[in-house]
C-alpha cells in the first residue's frame, strides 16, 4: 500500500543540514521551507531563517557537505514564509521586518520591497497561474494584496517599493476578546493576528485566511484591486462553521490546499487538523490529529502531498503525516529532529517520486526520501538506526 511506501521513508545523516549565523559560530534556526516547481528536478529546497537569509539546497545532490547552497541576505529579521514563483525564476519572502520582498534568484538581488503591513508577515500566498498578484497575512491582523504590475516607487538607494493594491483590516478582529495569546520568543501572535492566507483555486478571485484566536476559515472576493480599503471590519463571503471541542478559544496556524483545489486543511491550536470542502465551506468535512501530535506554537505548518493522499504537519518534535482518505488511522511519524518542528513541505513529484522535507528549533532542516534497502538495514541493526530519522506508525 501507499502508507508501506512511507515507511520506507528514512532521513540520513547527509540528508540533515545546518546553517551559520551571520556571526560566523552559532546556528541559526530555519523558519520556513519550500521546494521549488520545476528546475532540477523539483530537488531545489529554499530555506528561510531566524537571521533573514534564504539558502537554496540541492537535496538531490547526494552527501555534499558542506552542501553547496546559494544564500540570499533577504531581511534583517526572521522569515516566516517563503514561495516560489511559478518559474521557479523568483521568489518572495515574508519577514518580521513588516515587509514582503521579491528575489530574482539568479542574480541573487531583491527586485521589490512590498511596504504596508505594520506587524510581523506570517505568510503568503501566490495567485494561481498568476505571477504577478500574491496576498500576505500579518500579526497587524491585515490581508494584503499585492500587484506586481503596480507601479512601485524607487527609493534613494534604488529599491522598488510597492504598495498594496488591496487591503483587508481586521480580518479575524473581535470586538469581545480576552483569550490571552501564546508567548514566544519572537514576540506574541496578538488576537488579531492573521497566521496565514491561501488563494484558492476553484475560484481564483477568492482567498481564504485564518487568525491566531478565531477558529475560523474566511473566504474573501478579491476580484477588484482596493474593493476593502475603505472598511475598518470587512465582510467575508463566507465563513466556517466552529463547534469547539473545548471552552477556550482556539486560533489556527497555518494551511494547506490540496492539488486539485477542492479541499482545505487548517492547524488548528486545539491540536486538530481540520479539513474543509472549498466549494461551501461549512463545518469541517473532517478532523486529523492524535498520537501526541501537538500544534504546540503559532509556527506550525502543514503541507499536502503532491498525489493529495498526505497531509503532513509539524509538531512539538517530530513531523506528523495522515492519509487523507483514512482521518481515523494514526498517523506516521517522522523521527530525526530533537525540538519543534515548524515549516515542513513536500516536494513536486515530476516523474522522480517525492520527499518532505522539515525546519526544527534544534537549528536542522531534514529531508526524508524512499529508500527500502537502508529502511531494512537500520531495522535489523539498533546502532544504525540510532544514527537515522525513521518513520513509524
Amino acid at each position: 500500500s501507499a502508507r508501506s511506501n512511507l515507511l520506507e521513508y528514512i532521513s540520513r545523516p547527509n540528508d540533515v543540514y545546518t546553517f551559520i549565523a551571520q556571526d560566523g559560530t552559532t546556528l541559526v534556526p530555519p523558519f520556513s521551507c519550500a521546494y521549488n516547481n520545476v528546475a532540477n528536478g523539483a530537488r531545489n529546497l529554499a530555506v528561510g531563517d531566524e537571521d533573514g537569509s534564504i539558502h537554496i539546497i540541492d537535496t538531490g545532490r547526494d552527501g555534499a557537505h558542506p552542501h553547496q547552497s546559494i544564500q540570499i541576505q533577504a531581511h534583517q529579521n526572521a522569515i516566516f514564509d517563503i514561495c516560489w514563483m511559478n518559474d521557479d525564476s523568483a521568489m518572495i519572502s515574508a519577514s518580521g521586518d513588516q515587509t514582503a520582498r521579491l528575489h530574482d534568484i539568479e542574480t541573487k538581488t531583491c527586485v521589490g520591497t512590498f511596504c504596508g503591513h505594520s506587524g510581523s508577515i506570517k505568510s503568503i500566498s501566490l495567485k494561481f497561474n498568476d505571477n504577478n498578484i500574491f496576498a500576505t497575512a500579518a500579526r497587524d491582523g491585515a490581508v494584503m494584496i499585492w500587484d506586481v504590475r503596480c507601479s512601485g516607487t524607487t527609493s534613494a538607494g534604488g529599491e522598488r517599493l510597492y504598495r498594496p493594491a488591496n487591503k483587508l483590516l481586521n480580518v479575524h478582529a473581535s470586538a469581545t476578546r480576552t483569550v490571552s495569546p501564546k508567548k514566544s520568543k519572537y514576540g506574541s501572535d496578538g488576537p488579531n493576528t492573521a497566521s496565514a492566507v491561501q488563494y484558492m483555486k476553484h475560484n481564483e478571485n477568492i482567498i481564504a485566511s485564518i487568525g491566531a484566536l478565531d477558529g475560523s476559515v474566511k473566504y474573501w472576493d478579491v476580484r477588484k484591486h482596493g474593493t476593502y480599503i475603505r472598511h475598518d471590519f470587512p465582510s467575508p463571503l463566507a465563513t466556517s462553521i466552529y463547534t469547539p471541542t473545548t471552552k477556550r478559544a482556539h486560533g489556527m496556524t497555518s494551511m494547506a490546499l490540496s492539488p486539485d483545489g477542492i479541499t482545505l486543511y487548517a492547524v488548528s491550536s486545539d491540536n486538530h487538523i481540520y479539513m474543509f470542502n472549498t466549494t461551501r465551506l461549512g463545518s469541517p468535512v473532517e478532523q486529523f490529529g492524535g498520537s501526541g501530535f501537538t500544534c504546540s506554537s503559532y509556527y506550525i505548518k502543514t503541507s499536502v502531498s503532491p498525489d493529495g493522499n498526505y497531509i503532513a504537519a509539524g509538531s512539538c518534535n517530530d513531523l506528523y503525516v495522515w492519509e487523507v482518505n483514512r482521518p481515523h488511522r494514526k498517523p506516521l511519524i517522522f523521527h530525526g529532529h530533537e525540538r519543534e518542528v515548524t515549516g515542513v513541505d513536500w516536494a513536486q513529484d515530476i516523474g522522480n517520486g517525492t520527499q518532505l522535507s522539515g525546519c526544527s528549533d534544534d537549528a536542522t532542516v531534514r529531508t526524508w526520501k524512499p529508500n527500502k534497502e537502508l529502511v531494512q538495514e537500520c531495522r535489523e541493526d539498533e546502532r544504525l538506526r540510532n544514527m537515522h530519522g525513521m518513520v513509524t506508525e
